[in-house]
């Protein structure tokens, strides 16, 4: 071939060679242009990770467990009108768990009362190491002993001492009370937005007063008797010796002198349970029985014409029953269920218009038959 073919050759030859290096490049920018976008959207990608914090079941379906909603060691109380205690939360992250929740506004499931103790760690009985542990909390400088009765009240409850403290912050109100017991220190504690806080003040003071520590506490948890009709389950609670179990959208407040604790059934304000305990049947069995009938409207009776009242086994225990209807038209009723034990008698009365107490008669049942007293 001669040279002037030869040029022609090679000048075909990297004609042909560099039209397949730009194809190939062309090809290559096509390839990165899709496969390079996909890749860098896959590792711009954030999957979520795997966490390690348990699990918090659905409050529309789970069912608490009855261990988690009894009363912690020898301490007692009574809910006021309105406060359900629940399980506690898990929460990893917390520096020790709360022994009991208590939910004070069902609208709200973080406003939580809690309920904790310490042993004999140092300052755990100090009003004011826990004061401006608080104060920390609520980002208010700390407090010497001379501001002290600015924030706590000293009160007696039942057989305990308790420093009851109400600490503002900015926007937000902490109350507590610091209960020494033994060799523990028992604290209580609900905090929360400022006018939430203001709604629950005297129910928390009325808490606090009935704060009592049983001598015989029970060595396992009270069991939980079936909650009527709904499926739910029951919260465990009690007064002076006595436990029983509520069902969960009943509630109770503490009484008096004369009445140790009035609670309320579901759906019907006008009917109460009214709890009360004496060492006599004073006044014979007609003063009695002309009581409750005069509760209802009937008429007066001696000891000759009152009844007996019907003897009943409920919980594996023997109650004395007594039931009157009001008079025509039959505006109200009222059953009596009476308790013997260890030389006291306890009186449980249902009361209220006599529909209602109708429909509450059966949960009213399972009610007595969750009352334990005594070891």
């Amino acid at each position: 071939m001669n040279s002037a073919a030869q040029r022609a050759s090679s000048s075909a030859v990297r004609r042909h060679l560099s039209a397949a290096i730009c194809l190939a490049a062309a090809v290559s920018m096509s390839i990165c242009s899709v496969g390079c976008d996909k890749e860098k959207a896959i590792r711009s990608y954030d999957v979520p990770k795997e966490s390690t914090a348990p699990a918090t079941a659905d409050a529309g379906n789970s069912q608490p467990d009855l261990s988690e909603v009894t009363f912690p060691a020898d301490l007692r109380w009574t809910l006021p009108a309105g406060w359900t205690q629940v399980p506690v939360a898990p929460n990893d992250s917390a520096m020790f768990r709360p022994d009991a929740a208590i939910s004070v506004a069902p609208a709200d499931p973080k406003m939580l009362l809690t309920v904790s103790h310490l042993g004999d760690a140092p300052g755990a009985r100090s009003v004011l190491e826990n004061v401006n542990r608080w104060a920390g909390q609520l980002q208010v400088p700390k407090m010497t002993e001379a501001d002290l009765p600015k924030v706590v009240t000293h009160v007696k409850a039942a057989d305990v001492e308790i420093d009851v403290v109400d600490l503002e912050g900015p926007g937000n109100t902490l109350l507590a009370a610091i209960i020494p017991h033994a060799a523990d220190t028992w604290f209580v504690k609900l905090s929360g937005p400022s006018a939430a806080i203001d709604e629950q003040k005297e129910r928390f003071a009325n808490f606090v007063h009935s704060i009592h520590f049983d001598a015989n506490p029970p060595s396992a948890p009270v069991a939980g008797a079936p909650s009527p009709g709904n499926g739910g389950s029951s919260v465990a609670t009690g007064i002076d010796g006595a436990r029983w179990t509520l069902p969960p959208t009943w509630t109770a407040e503490p009484g008096n002198a004369m009445r140790l604790a009035t609670i309320h059934p579901d759906g019907n304000g006008a009917t109460e349970i009214r709890v009360s305990k004496f060492a006599a049947l004073g006044g014979g069995a007609g003063a009695n029985v002309t009581r409750w009938r005069g509760d209802v409207g009937l008429g007066a009776v001696d000891d000759a014409q009152a009844d007996p009242g019907q003897q009943a086994t409920l919980g594996g225990r023997s109650w004395t029953i007594h039931d009157y209807t009001g008079p025509a038209g039959g505006g109200k009723r009222v059953i009596v269920a009476m308790l013997d034990s260890n030389g006291d008698t306890w009186f449980f009365k249902l009361i209220g218009p006599t529909d209602a107490v109708g429909k509450a008669k059966n949960a009213f049942d399972q009610f007595l038959a969750s009352v334990k007293i005594g070891s």
